[in-house]
C-alpha cells in the first residue's frame, strides 16, 4: 500500500508545517502533528509527498477556453485571466489541469515569489514533493444541492464554492465575510456543507443559509486528506517553470542498447545529409552566380554588389516610387495581408491601424489554433508577424492582436 506524507504549509511562515501520513483512500495512518520542515525529510523517505499550498496565497478562477492543447493553453491563459487581477500577470505563476467537456478551465494563480519560496523551503529541507495542491481543492466538494463547503477550525476557515471560487480567513472575520462569499443567486435557499474540527463551535451561517452535510473530525487534515482523495478537480502547482525534472540518466538505463543502435542510424543519416548539403551548396553557389550575372546585365553601372537579390528589389522599389510618387507601403502591406487572410476563413478582421511601417490588426478567430495558423500563413508570404495578445471573446471566439511588417519572420 503506497503511503503519502501530506504536508500543510502555513501562510504565516515556513518554519513549521502540519503533517500526517495517509493511505490511498485518504484515511490518516498517524495523528496530525506539527514540526519544522527540516524534520520531515525522514518522514518523507519511501513515501509520496503531497503539499497543500495556503488558501490565502492562491486564487482560483474558472474561465472558458476554446482549445484543448496544453501548449496553447499555457500561452493563452495569462491573457484570458488578466482582468481578474490588479497586479501584472507576468509576476504570477499559473497552473491548471484540462478543460471539461464544455471548455471550462479551472486556473490556479499564485505569486511567483511565493511559489519560489515554497519550492526553495522544501528543497532546503531535503523534501521532494510530487504534487503541490491549492488547499481549497482539498476541501471536500460541495454535495448535490449545496453551494459551498466550509472547513472550520478553531482559528481559521477555508470555503470552497461549487463554481470553483474559494477564500479563507480568520474565524473572527467570518461574520463579516460570510455574506460576501456565498453566491448571490443562492441567497434565497443556500446550503453549506460543514466540516468542523473537533472541539469547535459551529459557525454562524449567513441569513437564508442552512447547513448541508456536516461531518466532524479530530483534525483538519482528516477532512483535507479525504477531500483530496475524493475530489474530481486537482491542480498540481508544480508545472511550467516549477515542474518536476526527472533523472533522465536513470530512466534511460534499460534503453542504452537500443539507444546505441539508434545513434548508429542517426550517424548514417547525418553522413547522407552531409553529402546532400554539399551538393545543394554547390547548386546554390551556381544560382547566386547567375543572379549576379543577371543583375550586372540589368544594371551595368553597378559597382558594389553585396546581395544582388536585395539590391534588385531595392532598385525595383525605387523605380515604382519614381513612377508613382510614393512607396505604397501601407497599401502594399494591406494587400498582401488581405490576400493571405482571405484563405483563413476562420479569422475575421475587426479593426486595423498603420504606423511606422507596421500594420496592427484586431481580429476574431474561431480558436487559438486558427490564430496561430493565420500567423504562419502570413509568415510564409515573407511577412514578419507577432501575436501581441490573445484572449477569450464573445461566443467562444478568440480576440487577438497581430503586428505585421515587411521582412521574413
Amino acid at each position: 500500500m503506497q503511503e503519502t506524507l501530506l504536508i500543510r504549509l502555513s501562510r504565516g511562515g515556513l518554519e513549521t508545517a502540519e503533517y500526517a501520513v495517509v493511505d490511498p483512500a485518504g484515511r490518516l495512518l498517524t495523528p496530525q502533528q506539527q514540526a519544522p520542515l527540516a524534520d520531515l525529510a525522514a518522514q518523507a523517505a519511501g513515501r509520496e509527498v503531497v503539499v497543500l499550498a495556503p488558501a490565502e496565497a492562491v486564487v482560483l478562477v474558472r474561465i472558458h477556453m476554446p482549445t484543448q492543447s496544453r501548449s496553447q493553453l499555457r500561452k493563452a491563459v495569462p491573457y484570458a485571466v488578466e482582468d481578474h487581477f490588479t497586479q501584472d500577470v507576468e509576476t504570477l505563476h499559473f497552473a491548471f489541469d484540462q478543460p471539461d467537456d464544455d471548455g471550462r478551465l479551472l486556473v490556479a494563480a499564485v505569486a511567483r515569489t511565493e511559489m519560489k519560496s515554497w519550492v526553495e523551503a522544501l528543497e532546503t529541507a531535503g523534501i521532494e514533493a510530487s504534487e503541490m495542491v491549492p488547499e481549497p481543492l482539498a476541501v471536500p466538494e460541495p454535495g448535490d444541492g449545496s453551494e459551498a463547503s466550509l472547513l472550520w477550525e478553531p482559528e481559521r476557515w477555508v470555503l470552497r464554492r461549487a463554481d470553483g471560487a474559494a477564500c479563507a480567513g480568520l474565524t473572527q472575520e467570518w461574520a463579516t465575510l460570510a455574506p460576501l462569499v456565498v453566491p448571490e443567486e443562492s441567497e434565497a435557499a443556500c446550503r453549506i456543507d460543514l466540516f468542523p474540527a473537533a472541539r469547535t463551535e459551529p459557525p454562524p451561517l449567513p441569513e437564508g443559509c442552512s447547513p448541508g452535510e456536516t461531518r466532524e473530525a479530530n483534525y483538519p487534515l482528516e477532512h483535507l486528506a479525504m477531500g483530496l482523495a475524493g475530489n474530481r478537480e486537482r491542480i498540481n502547482l508544480l508545472q511550467g517553470e516549477f515542474g518536476i525534472h526527472e533523472d533522465w540518466g536513470e530512466l534511460l538505463k534499460p534503453w542504452r542498447a537500443a539507444a546505441l543502435v539508434l545513434a548508429g542510424l542517426v550517424l548514417v543519416t547525418l553522413v547522407a545529409d552531409g553529402v546532400r548539403y554539399y551538393r545543394l551548396k554547390q547548386a546554390q553557389q551556381q544560382l547566386a552566380a547567375r543572379i549576379e550575372a543577371v543583375y550586372r546585365q540589368t544594371f551595368p553601372d553597378a559597382r558594389r554588389i553585396v546581395n544582388p537579390r536585395v539590391q534588385m528589389d531595392q532598385k525595383l522599389k525605387a523605380l515604382r516610387r519614381a513612377r508613382g510618387g510614393e512607396d505604397g507601403g501601407f497599401m502594399e502591406l494591406l494587400a498582401r495581408t488581405g490576400e493571405v487572410l482571405r484563405q483563413a476563413d476562420s479569422v475575421r478582421i475587426q479593426g486595423l491601424s498603420y504606423r511606422d511601417g507596421r500594420l496592427e490588426l484586431l481580429v476574431d478567430a474561431n480558436d487559438v489554433q486558427s490564430l496561430d495558423k493565420a500567423k504562419q500563413l502570413l509568415a510564409g508570404k515573407g511577412l514578419k508577424v507577432e501575436i501581441q495578445s490573445a484572449s477569450s471573446g464573445q461566443g467562444g471566439k478568440v480576440r487577438g492582436r497581430l503586428r505585421i511588417r515587411e521582412g521574413s519572420a
